[in-house]
């Protein structure tokens, strides 16, 4: 693909802002200032190709909907496609004609790439250049990741990987027990553990819920007798309590009939009254104010006095008054325009004179106006004689001085000296200089190599097991992974937990037993609480001594032994009565405390079941301790190998650790000093060269400076480079200065016969300028311009004459027909003429305002009468309307008199209050009889005898008081059963299905898990499979292009790259510097900056090579580059320019200094953007 034009029609602060990309080229260097518009440019190219985003921050000039970036691309197969690319969620992209096209148009262009992958494979700016250098270092050189991280533009390869490993660690570890997998896994063993402990059998399930069930049933039968008993006394305690009641309504009934003739008033009667009454006096007391009002209004306008006839002429009077301050103004200029006419008609006189004419009245003033064009001319051209004159003069000054100059110069350039050659000087400088400040770097090799050495020591001497020599360390090699100690100590936390678990799970037996035994004591500590085992064995007393008496009565023999072991002193009979007795007594006192029998068998049970646990576990705690008896043999016999007895697998772990630690300052001791090998040598050779140089510059170099250090020879050179610069550029300036100035005189000559070509035209130009001032053509500049300032003031004031005369005619008929006015006012008022016109019309002015106020005063009270005399009527008809509604009251009422309507009032109160008392009355009836109607109440009341309901109220409570003692009895019975039943059938049930509802979702969670780590490994074993053959497919081509641009950007201080093998046999990138082998973490930052684009050019020209190519958008990477690495990397461009498109964004002008040291004209092209043309 190819950009072959871009416009951004309206994008950003771009308004249709074109970009046409030379066809013959393909490295195009834009150019811009800072703001004016490069990063705007840089987006829309993928925005282009991609879409504008939803949040885009380009719209702050044209709306969203307005954004479009246009286009034309072409490709290798010769298709070209130009399109508009809109901002939307579909059919963005368009055709010229406004048509939306399909969202694949693009493919053939841009080979299936997403965006993200177009950012990192071809677009790369100075922070992804630094990034990937350091990504570089963070891979350790790893020929794969560092081939795949230049060639994909990811950096944090390495970063994803070891994310993906941790995150899987976090999930799940081998012998570890935090993890989360970890965790659920023994959670779920424990659950299981529980859920088969809650199991119980189905005998004892049927036997325990058939004993409850039948308590259960007694339970509720008495507690349906009761609810019985208690609602027969329920209904007899409300008809007691409505009985007084109901004789209480009676009553208010019977007082109520007294008030039938009570006519019924609305509620509001009293308020009626009381506002009718009130309406009455109001319209009695405004009746009477607006009467007063009136009369006093009516005296008023009776004393008023208008002259109609004056108010008649208010708008002509007005306008009088309004102009009485120009008419004064105009009287007064009249006599002062007539005095400056005279004035002027003087000046024009002595100015003809002076001109040698006579009057005015004998010439045609307009023969001396001078056309203003003509003046302006004759002006500039003598501002131009003035300036012409002194630019001559100021030139043939400045011609003596700089022809002396020039000579002086001349000599001083040929009389400087030869000047040394130091270019070899400054190569073996640079050099060096490149080479850093080794000696620098040889002294803290030093110190740091010591300090290994001591540290080593130090550690090795705390190390425990240890107690040979540093030799006999350095040879000494374990073999084993630490895996295999975390497995041992997986292993061994792993029988520790078992253990702890198992001397746990016999404390919690031996507790339950405790209790157990606890509870069996406080059960006895009145009386012994017999067991079924006790009932039996009693029985069986019994029954044999019964076995005795039935023998002896039947006559068969008899055991004495055994008659004797049976009864001993006693006699047989009478020792069986005794073990019938309490054979009887037993099983009595068992039926008597089944509760406590009951809780007995229970905590019994729970002790026999506790031992039998105790001892499986006990069983199963001596089995672990055999097995970890063998895991420390087997953990002794894995260090027997190398003559160590060990410690236990953590502390070895430590000692592993700090073992590995002592190597890696072991191995980083021998790579120091083998670095303190090649950096001395090598500065040896620097000296050398240096000396050499400097004896080729200075005559009789001190052979004494051979012995310095390379710091001092180094400064030492600086400084001769330094001088013989200073005196290279002090004659090239001379000779550049004496040639200048020499330039500068002969143009400076060629200057002087310029303007005095100018001054001959200048001659020409001034005579046919002032022939209307009839001049002689030598008559002096300022006489001529003297005569032209005379035209202008005999013309200037001729004007003004002229136009004073003007204004004088105009103020005298302005006067004249103000008076004309006054006349015929005093006419209309029948006044006489007046003497004094301002006073006249000021007094008349007063008169009118008076009249008009007196006027507005009659308006006004007569509005403010007819006002009151409205009023008036209305209080009249609102006390016509009191007075109906009064009427209407009494009638209401059937009275006559006020007196009478209130004495009804009363009453109606008493009446209203009697119906309220008997309403509350029949409200509590209703709810005494919680659904019973009054009547039926009455009713049931009549068919009792009320002397008798408390007695039998008093028989029904006993009863009652019976019932809930025998069902407190049979709760007792029935307590131990129930809770029996509820605790290990219910309990143990829900348990059982709450353990397993918890376990399934523990192994829901599991699986999820186990998915997500599953992912995890698969996504680091596919990410590395796909490095290592990105690495077998790619490495020689890539490697073989990136090793020769990595030695042209480094200025050959690297030959180039090799692959070598590490430490952990993995192959690893390194540079190659006098055939030595470098390491990436020996590299400067810009060195691997300079690594890292290597690699990113040899991947795109590889890709280029295979695919479709794309363009590489390129955005100031050569920020942290000097002048010779960016002149390298510019060429670089170019070259890889001739396989695809090259677009190069910078803001720093001095790279365009460098492009063209570089690069001829034709071989890329420069754009500009300037911030002015994109905001006009």
């Amino acid at each position: 693909m190819r950009f072959e034009e871009l416009n951004l029609t309206a994008f950003g602060h771009f308004t249709d802002y074109p970009v046409n990309f030379q066809p013959n080229q393909s490295l195009h260097v834009v150019y811009g200032n800072n703001e004016a518009g490069k990063s705007t440019m840089l987006r829309s190219i993928t925005q282009l190709l991609y879409g504008i985003p939803h949040n885009s921050k380009d719209s702050f000039l044209h709306p969203n909907s307005n954004l479009r970036i246009k286009a034309r691309l072409s490709n290798s197969s010769g298709n070209t496609l130009s399109f508009i690319r809109r901002k939307g969620k579909s059919k963005t992209i368009l055709n010229e004609a406004g048509e939306a096209l399909p969202d694949n148009v693009l493919l053939p262009y841009i080979n299936v790439l997403s965006e993200e992958t177009f950012r990192n494979m071809f677009a790369l700016n100075h922070e992804t250049l630094r990034e990937g250098g350091e990504a570089l270092l963070e891979s350790n050189g790893s020929v794969g990741e560092s081939l795949f991280a230049a060639a994909s533009g990811i950096n944090t390869v390495k970063k994803i990987m070891q994310e993906f490993d941790s995150a899987s660690k976090e999930l799940y570890k081998s012998g570890g027990s935090k993890p989360k997998i970890n965790e659920l896994l023994k959670k779920e063993k424990e659950l299981t553990r529980r859920l088969n402990d809650s199991q119980m059998l189905a005998r004892q399930w049927m036997q325990l819920e058939d004993d409850y069930l039948h308590g259960k049933k007694q339970l509720d039968e008495l507690r349906e007798h009761y609810l019985q008993v208690d609602a027969t006394l329920k209904k007899l305690s409300k008809l007691n309590q409505a009985a007084p009641i109901l004789i209480e309504r009676d009553r208010l009934i019977e007082q109520q009939k007294s008030f039938t003739e009570i006519p019924d008033l609305p509620n509001d009667f009293n308020l009626q009254r009381e506002n009718v009454l009130n309406e009455l006096k109001h319209a009695d007391e405004n009746a009477k104010i607006s009467n007063t009002e009136i009369m006093a209004l009516e005296e008023k306008l009776a004393k008023l006095d208008i002259d109609e006839k004056l108010l008649t002429c208010e708008s002509r009077i007005q306008s009088l008054f309004s102009q009485v301050g120009a008419y004064e103004k105009e009287n007064k200029d009249l006599h002062v325009n007539e005095a400056k006419a005279e004035q002027a008609l003087n000046r024009m006189n002595d100015i003809l004179l002076k001109l040698g004419y006579s009057r005015v009245d004998s010439v045609n003033i307009e023969d001396f106006r001078i056309a203003i064009s003509r003046k302006e001319k004759i002006r500039m051209l003598y501002k131009q004689y003035g300036i012409l004159h002194e630019t001559i003069k100021e030139i043939n000054k400045r011609h003596e001085s700089l022809k002396e100059t020039v000579a002086l110069k001349r000599a001083e350039w040929e009389g400087f000296g030869e000047v040394k050659n130091i270019a070899k000087l400054k190569l073996v400088l640079d050099h060096a200089q490149i080479e850093g400040n080794i000696e620098k770097t040889i002294d803290v090799l030093s110190e740091e190599m010591k300090d290994l050495k001591d540290k080593s020591m130090e550690e090795l001497n705390y190390l425990p097991l240890w107690d040979g020599s540093v030799e006999e360390f350095d040879s000494f090699y374990i073999s084993i992974l630490e895996e295999t100690i975390n497995q041992y100590i997986g292993q061994l936390e792993r029988f520790n937990e078992d253990k702890t678990n198992l001397e746990r799970s016999i404390k919690v037996e031996k507790t339950i037993i405790l209790e157990a035994e606890k509870s069996i004591a406080e059960l006895e500590a009145l009386s012994v609480i017999p067991t079924e085992d006790d009932l039996e064995r009693t029985r069986q007393i019994r029954d044999h001594g019964w076995s005795l008496i039935k023998n002896k009565l039947k006559g068969e023999d008899i055991d004495r032994e055994a008659i004797k072991e049976y009864c001993s002193q006693q006699e047989v009979e009478e020792k069986f009565e005794h073990d019938l007795k309490t054979t009887d007594e037993l099983s009595d006192t068992m039926w008597k405390e089944s509760a406590k029998v009951g809780m007995k068998n229970k905590s019994l049970q729970d002790i026999k079941r506790s031992e039998t646990k105790i001892a499986a576990a006990e069983t199963q705690l001596q089995f672990l301790k055999d097995e970890m008896n063998l895991f420390f043999q087997q953990w002794n016999e894995l260090w027997q190998p190398f003559g160590i007895e060990p410690l236990s697998p953590t502390e070895m772990k430590e000692w592993v650790r700090k073992y590995t630690v002592i190597k890696q300052n072991q191995g980083e001791y021998k790579k120091k000093q083998k670095l303190w090998d090649e950096l001395t040598e090598k500065r040896l050779a620097i000296k050398s060269r240096l000396y050499l140089a400097l004896s080729e510059v200075i005559d009789d170099l001190d052979t004494q400076v051979s012995e310095w250090t390379l710091t001092d020879l180094i400064r030492e050179a600086n400084r001769v480079v330094h001088l013989a610069t200073e005196r290279f550029n002090e004659k090239n300036s001379l000779e550049k200065e004496w040639k200048s100035k020499a330039a500068d005189l002969k143009q400076i000559e060629q200057e002087l016969a310029s303007k005095q070509s100018e001054l001959v035209n200048w001659r020409e130009a001034w005579e046919d300028a002032t022939k209307p001032l009839q001049v002689e053509s030598q008559a002096p500049i300022d006489y001529t311009m003297e005569r032209l300032d005379k035209y202008n003031e005999l013309t200037t004031t001729y004007d003004e004459w002229a136009d004073i005369n003007s204004k004088a005619k105009a103020g005298m008929l302005f006067v004249q027909d103000y008076v004309d006015h006054i006349r015929i006012v005093a006419n209309t008022l029948q006044l006489p003429e007046p003497i004094n016109i301002q006073s006249f019309i000021y007094d008349l002015t007063n008169q009118l305002q008076e009249q008009k106020k007196c006027k507005q005063n009659q308006l006004e009270w007569q509005g403010q009468l007819d006002k009151r005399k409205k009023e008036y009527r209305l209080a009249k008809d609102k006390k016509e309307m009191a007075l109906n509604r009064l009427d209407e009251l009494l009638q209401t009422a059937s009275v006559k008199t006020i007196e009478e309507m209130q004495i009804i009032e009363d009453k109606y109160r008493q009446k209203q209050k009697l119906s309220a008392e008997l309403i509350n009355l029949e409200k509590v009836l209703l709810e005494i009889g919680n659904g019973l109607s009054i009547q039926e109440m009455k009713d049931e009341i009549d068919k009792l005898d009320l002397d008798f309901m408390e007695s039998e109220m008093a028989e029904l409570k006993a009863e009652l008081a019976d019932l809930e003692e025998k069902r407190t009895e049979q709760n007792q019975i029935f307590g131990v059963c129930r809770k029996e039943y509820e605790e290990k059938i219910k309990g143990n049930s829900y348990a059982a299905v709450q353990a397993a509802e918890e376990r399934e979702s523990i192994l829901a969670e599991l699986a999820e898990l186990t998915d997500q780590y599953v992912q995890k490994k698969l996504a680091t074993f596919v990410l590395q499979k796909g490095i290592e053959y990105f690495r077998s497919e790619n490495q020689n081509p890539i490697l073989t292009k990136a090793s020769k641009l990595f030695a042209k950007l480094t200025l050959n201080s690297f030959e180039g790259l090799t692959v070598d093998y590490n430490e952990k046999d993995e192959e690893v990138l390194l540079g190659l510097r006098n055939n030595e082998k470098i390491g990436i973490d020996a590299m400067s930052d810009g060195t691997k900056d300079q690594l890292y684009l290597s690699l990113r050019v040899a991947s795109i020209e590889k890709y280029c090579e295979e695919n479709e190519p794309i363009p590489f958008i390129v955005d100031d990477i050569l920020v942290h580059f000097d002048n010779e690495r960016s002149k390298i990397t510019l060429s670089i461009l170019k070259e890889l320019s001739k396989k695809t498109q090259v677009i190069f964004f910078t803001h720093h002008y001095h790279l365009l200094d460098l492009l063209e040291e570089t690069l001829s004209h034709e071989e890329y092209q420069l754009i500009h953007i300037h911030k002015e043309a994109v905001m006009s």
